[in-house]
């Protein structure tokens, strides 16, 4: 079980990964195979969020945020992944879907 503070200092690490797996999506140049790195990378952090919403206390104050965080990005690497397997016309629309959860995944951890 993680403590307030270790919640705290997790949250902030998370938050960071995150949005550098959105800065990686936003520079994505078109090659597909580029893609499989990203979805490594964000798979990663699912990984590594469920591991610590598994330990997390119900009544603690950073139960629902990492729940939120975890649901959002479970939901980006869906949408990662039907862009990896989507043609050039549909890719952007699921490249923009993830974006976004990525963006409600960092909202959650830090508000």
């Amino acid at each position: 079980m993680y403590d307030e503070d270790q919640l705290q200092d997790m949250r902030f690490h998370f938050s960071r990964a995150l949005e550098e797996v959105r800065r990686h999506i936003e520079a994505f140049s078109g090659d597909k195979n580029d893609l499989w790195g990203i979805y490594d990378g964000l798979n990663g952090q699912l990984s590594a969020l469920s591991e610590v919403v598994h330990q997390i206390p119900s009544e603690s104050i950073w139960n629902k945020p990492y729940i939120d965080a975890v649901n959002d990005v479970d939901g980006a690497t869906q949408q990662l992944s039907y862009a990896q397997g989507d043609n050039d016309e549909t890719r952007p629309h699921h490249l923009a879907q993830t974006v976004e959860l990525v963006n409600q995944a960092v909202i959650a951890l830090t508000s």
